[in-house]
C-alpha cells in the first residue's frame, strides 16, 4: 500500500489475536501514515498505520499478515 491510501481488512493470516487487539479487525478501515527505514535488516522496517482513530506502527512481518481490498 502507498502512504495515505485507505484499505480495508479484509483477512489476517496466521494468530490474529493480538493484531485484532490493536484494532486490525475484519472491515477496519486501514491507512498507512508513513514508514520508517530498516537501518540493519529489512525485516526490521516499521510502518505506522492509523486504524480506528489510533496510530499503530508494526513490524514488517507483522503488516504482510494483514489483508486487505484498497477502497
Amino acid at each position: 500500500m502507498n502512504i495515505g491510501e485507505e484499505a480495508r481488512v479484509i483477512y489476517i493470516n496466521g494468530d490474529s489475536e493480538r493484531l485484532m487487539d490493536l484494532g486490525f479487525t475484519m472491515g477496519a478501515t486501514v491507512v498507512p501514515l508513513m514508514r520508517a527505514p530498516a537501518l540493519v535488516h529489512k525485516e526490521n522496517a516499521m510502518t505506522a498505520y492509523s486504524v480506528r482513530s489510533t496510530a499503530i506502527a508494526l513490524r514488517r512481518e507483522e503488516s504482510e499478515r494483514i489483508m486487505v481490498e484498497i477502497i
